[in-house]
């Protein structure tokens, strides 16, 4: 059994915001697909603090890396344990070429990198890409979808 991949996109810019869910419409995008603004509130996320507690656990973060060079890597050690123990995949966003570079030595949790604004064939070559490695080609079921397969 599998379950459709669950997205999570954290970006602190409401334009780009707005491009992205533009993005996942215009392109038929049956992912479901989750917004926040910064990575405080992602780490709220990941960890179901308020007002995130009802929220499905991530596959995929698609993370503006803006926020991370502003807040000098305060957050960037809390991630990593998240994103590891979870098994979930990191795709940093830039907003130019090189902006990762500030990034790559400490964070070698990104899984990769694309500038903004997202572009259909961009994201297809780097899922494409994931997919080649296993990475998520196959989903198992989710451990709430396992108990009540159980029950059947």
């Amino acid at each position: 059994m599998y379950h459709t991949i669950e997205m999570l996109v954290v970006d602190d810019n409401p334009g780009d915001v707005r491009l992205c869910q533009e993005f996942f419409r215009a392109n038929k995008f049956s992912n479901q697909v989750n917004y926040v603004p910064n990575p405080e509130h992602m780490l709220r996320y990941l960890q179901r603090d308020t007002p995130y507690q009802q929220v499905p656990s991530p596959d995929v973060i698609l993370l503006s890396i803006r926020p991370f060079l502003m807040d000098g890597l305060q957050y960037l050690s809390d991630l990593k344990q998240q994103v590891l123990s979870r098994n979930i995949l990191l795709l940093g966003l830039t907003a130019a070429e090189g902006e990762e570079a500030a990034l790559k030595d400490e964070a070698s949790v990104f899984a990769g990198y694309m500038v903004k604004p997202l572009d259909l064939t961009q994201l297809r070559l780097m899922l494409a890409k994931i997919e080649y490695l296993g990475l998520i080609i196959v989903k198992q079921p989710r451990p709430e979808q396992r108990s009540a397969l159980a029950q059947i």
